[in-house]
């Protein structure tokens, strides 16, 4: 093990956490400075001084001028630093900074969706159907394979939705949530759901659009601001039978 104060010597990969969390470096400090023991967990380095795992600790010793400890390793490889930094803070957006950065496909097609539809990781990993555990593995040790949304299309017209809903003042979160996406989804893609109609019903019920707490709630909704005073040739129906699976 070595020690060092030259904390600038050490070099920050590319492909390591997307962002510092201050805040974390702060409570780390806190922690030092009150019972130090970074003697007992060195960071580890590359030959070259490349930050493996660590980079918190660095800049809370550096905070402190303190004496940062470190090990060598061998060169990572993008699985390598996924394993070595499973059990810490990592967000899903740090294992896509990682595999991005190393020139996975697969999450470069991940990154490219979340931008065209402006939309987080997090949501994208929802209406992707990756949230079970083994998908949640396979995403940190770079084996997710991108299918694609088969709804990719209607995404615009959601984003158009919700605009709409706040221009008439409804705001919350429940607007960006998967349940009422999912809602959205099983309504645009009815054979005989009309976009023009659509926009304006939302334009004179937008009042109805409140929190609820299920896809089945949100459908309900939808379909009686679809079908409000429409004739029955021309009206929707949504919650019979429905599967929620868009």
């Amino acid at each position: 093990m070595n020690q060092t104060m030259e904390y600038d010597a050490f070099k920050f990969r590319k492909d390591n956490r997307e962002a510092i969390n201050k805040p974390h470096v702060e409570f780390l400090a806190m922690s030092i400075k009150a019972n130090n023991k970074l003697i007992d967990h060195p960071i580890k380095v590359t030959r070259d001084l490349h930050i493996i795992n660590g980079q918190h600790r660095l800049l809370a010793a550096k905070q402190l001028n303190v004496p940062i400890y470190y090990e060598y390793v061998e060169e990572a490889t993008a699985q390598d630093m996924a394993i070595e930094n499973m059990n810490k803070q990592w967000s899903p957006n740090d294992y896509l900074n990682l595999y991005v950065k190393n020139g996975y496909e697969e999450y470069i097609k991940l990154a490219e969706f979340m931008n065209n539809m402006k939309v987080p990781i997090k949501f994208a990993l929802a209406i992707l159907r990756q949230e079970n555990k083994t998908a949640v593995h396979n995403f940190k040790m770079g084996l997710f394979v991108f299918e694609g949304y088969a709804h990719s299309s209607r995404i615009p017209l959601i984003w158009k939705t919700v605009e709409l809903l706040q221009v008439h003042g409804i705001k919350g979160n429940h607007l960006r949530t998967v349940r009422f996406w999912q809602a959205l989804i099983i309504l645009f893609i009815h054979e005989k759901f009309d976009e023009k109609k659509w926009l304006r019903q939302v334009s004179s019920h937008a009042h109805r659009f409140v929190v609820k707490a299920r896809t089945q709630d949100y459908l309900s909704v939808v379909e009686h601001v679809y079908n409000f005073k429409c004739q029955p040739l021309y009206c929707i129906r949504l919650t019979n039978d429905v599967r929620f699976n868009p």
